[in-house]
């Protein structure tokens, strides 16, 4: 259900993104998501894997055994803040050892709550407006989201170099900001 939901909601971004912003085509790239539940096999036993922002990326060998060589599976996105930079990075063999799971959440410092405390709405759209083109948004407090909240993409990629967990592939810088 989550990728018919992301398929549906791509098409009403297609569509608005080719009418209002001019743009050509849109392809997809690689589907990955978050908060899933699933069946995994982990050290040769079947057991149920719950991700809560968090995606599956898995490493070559799993990905061939297991997932038919699909490698949509060994990459994932890692954004920092609204505004800032996101890494477009590949699963390292060791990715195993943390259930094959990525949080998406490895740029927050600051947790939505205490975000929302912190930060204003107002000042918040001004800061992310100061790195992109647009931003569009539906929320009524968008204080939560605050740039000041996340870590920089160097931060985060240090964090999991440490780890030994990915192979940065490249680093890209947002035009557009779609949150609903």
């Amino acid at each position: 259900m989550s990728i018919c939901n992301r398929i549906y909601i791509g098409t009403i971004i297609e569509k608005y993104l080719i009418k209002n912003l001019q743009i050509d085509s849109i392809s997809l790239k690689w589907d990955t998501i978050h908060d899933s539940i699933k069946e995994e096999k982990i050290n040769n036993k079947n057991k149920i894997v719950h991700r809560h922002g968090a995606s599956p990326v898995y490493s070559q060998t799993y990905i061939k055994k297991n997932l038919k060589n699909n490698l949509n599976y060994k990459n994932i996105i890692i954004p920092s803040s609204p505004g800032g930079d996101t890494l477009i990075a590949s699963a390292k063999n060791n990715v195993y050892k943390f259930n094959n799971s990525i949080c998406h959440g490895t740029g927050r410092v600051l947790d939505r709550p205490e975000a929302r405390l912190k930060y204003n709405h107002n000042s918040t759209i001004k800061k992310i407006k100061k790195k992109v083109k647009k931003l569009y948004f539906r929320m009524k407090d968008i204080s939560g989201e605050n740039p000041d909240s996340f870590r920089s993409i160097k931060e985060i990629i240090d964090i999991l170099d440490k780890k030994k967990l990915i192979k940065k592939e490249y680093i890209t810088k947002p035009i557009y900001i779609l949150k609903s």
